[in-house]
């Protein structure tokens, strides 16, 4: 597999950067605008090397922002997230060093209502688990109870997009008008 995923442009983190952009995300949580910054999908891909005795896999974040995504429920992350992997790019021929693969991902949406953001982590394959971080940057509790103001924090940023480098738009909720 490449590194990349079809139709979608990625920032990437590796080394001592990794995972910085979630940090950096929960100790500005106090600094978001009314309505906060656009969603942000986390990817953890690992490089796995295809000869066996090799010791030097590569793991690395990739990360872009989205804006007007269908999130009414959380099982819509698990759709987006299946999506994503199913659009990993592949690599042919027959001497290939090795494959990228997609092994967790960490969905953000920011809840304007609760001033907390939202974070799905789903592990691949398996399962996928909720929590919110606070402006102390603190794990609070997090029930399926409070999905609404999340899904309509969502929405309305969607409506009025700031822009951002490497977002990616989607037109799912229809105009009823």
């Amino acid at each position: 597999m490449s590194n990349s995923i079809k139709n979608i442009i990625e920032i990437q983190e590796s080394g001592q950067d990794y995972g910085r952009a979630l940090e950096y995300r929960a100790e500005n949580i106090i600094n978001f605008s009314a309505l906060g910054p656009p969603d942000l999908c986390y990817l953890t891909k690992e490089f796995k090397k295809n000869l066996t005795f090799s010791k030097n896999d590569k793991r690395a974040g990739f990360y872009h922002y989205i804006y007007g995504l269908d999130l009414s429920t959380p099982a819509s992350i698990s759709v987006y997230i299946s999506k994503i992997l199913k659009q990993q790019e592949t690599e042919g021929g027959w001497f290939k060093s090795g494959q990228w693969s997609i092994t967790k991902a960490t969905f953000c949406i920011y809840d304007a209502f609760r001033k907390v953001d939202v974070r799905a982590q789903v592990s691949i394959p398996g399962s996928m688990k909720i929590e919110a971080i606070n402006a102390d940057e603190e794990v609070v509790e997090f029930d399926d109870v409070e999905w609404d103001s999340v899904y309509v924090s969502s929405l309305l940023r969607s409506f009025n997009p700031t822009p951002v480098p490497h977002c990616k738009f989607y037109q799912e909720i229809e105009n009823s008008s």
